[in-house]
């Protein structure tokens, strides 16, 4: 079995409850990846070395066409159809798009890249580990293990080589403990590298492309965080990933085989209730609170049961 060798890319967001990121890029692809960003970066004047977040794009036009044309390039990278060259434009239901298919990058090669959101709605206070590094750790977990074996399969191994994450100061000054991040059994076909790394190093120290991808996870975590929370999108800067959006919503996305999408992305959710596990429809009407389960979350339940029941969560 040969497995190709894949970096995992780690952000969080706390508004609207906790929200796991990870996306996932194949080491063969990730310069390419790099070098595209840039030049959108470029395109809008942000320097390599110039901290880009999501937080306040919506309410500013400038960056909401940034953040639309990194989601153009999002919604393409985790693609496992070819289906032609994509062109990063302006989008056209805006003002921004002034002449007909006017675009300044256009990419033909497809990435292999998957990625996977978990949102856990009141911010871990119901998680009774010790620490904040400690529920970081295992709800991390929990989002990696289910991505990896539902993404991939024997035709299509993973052994990843290392993870990024974007600090620990932020967990009350605990360090990350990367043999916690893969606990448990994996599937024949995910391989953990021998010589994993992970690199926690903050957004401010780093000074080379990592900052460039550490954004750009952020940007993807920020809009989907944005699109499930209902927020305002006055710019329409999410409209790249609203056709994902919907066959995630309708289940499609690990149902239908011949998707451009299939089984590259996740958006999920885990509570716990009165020390009980659930893994509810995100999209579930939060008015009557009518827990069920969809393909994906039943996917996910049944990966990980048999882990919580053994003490994850005690």
């Amino acid at each position: 079995m040969v497995y190709r060798k894949y970096e995992v890319w780690h952000d969080e967001s706390k508004e609207g409850g906790y929200h796991h990121g990870l996306l996932l890029i194949p080491v063969d692809k990730k310069e390419e990846l790099i070098r595209i960003i840039k030049e959108i970066r470029k395109e809008y004047d942000i320097t390599d070395n110039q901290d880009f977040k999501f937080a306040g794009s919506l309410n500013s036009e400038k960056k909401s066409r940034m953040i639309s044309n990194i989601l153009c390039l999002f919604s393409h990278i985790i693609k496992v159809k070819d289906e032609g060259p994509i062109k990063i434009i302006n989008p056209k239901s805006s003002k921004w798009h002034k002449e007909n298919n006017k675009h300044y990058l256009e990419i033909t090669e497809l990435f292999g890249c998957k990625f996977g959101l978990l949102k856990i709605e009141d911010n871990m206070k119901s998680l009774h580990f010790d620490t904040y590094a400690k529920k970081v750790e295992k709800t991390f977990n929990f989002i990696l293990k289910s991505c990896c074996h539902s993404m991939f399969d024997k035709n299509n191994p993973i052994e990843i080589v290392k993870f990024y994450f974007d600090g620990d100061e932020h967990y009350n000054g605990e360090k990350i403990n990367v043999n916690k991040l893969f606990s448990g059994s994996l599937r024949e076909y995910v391989k953990i590298s021998d010589n994993v790394e992970i690199d926690t190093r903050q957004i401010k120290d780093r000074n080379d492309d990592t900052k460039i991808l550490i954004n750009f996870v952020d940007n993807i975590i920020g809009a989907w965080r944005s699109l499930l929370n209902n927020e305002s999108d006055k710019y329409q800067a999410t409209l790249p990933i609203k056709e994902i959006h919907k066959r995630v919503k309708e289940n499609k996305i690990f149902s239908n085989k011949n998707g451009r999408w299939y089984k590259s992305i996740s958006i999920s959710e885990f509570q716990v209730i009165d020390d009980k596990v659930d893994f509810p429809c995100i999209f579930r009407d939060k008015k009557n609170m009518s827990l069920f389960f969809s393909c994906w979350q039943l996917c996910l339940a049944k990966l990980l049961l048999s882990d919580i029941i053994c003490g994850l969560i005690i």
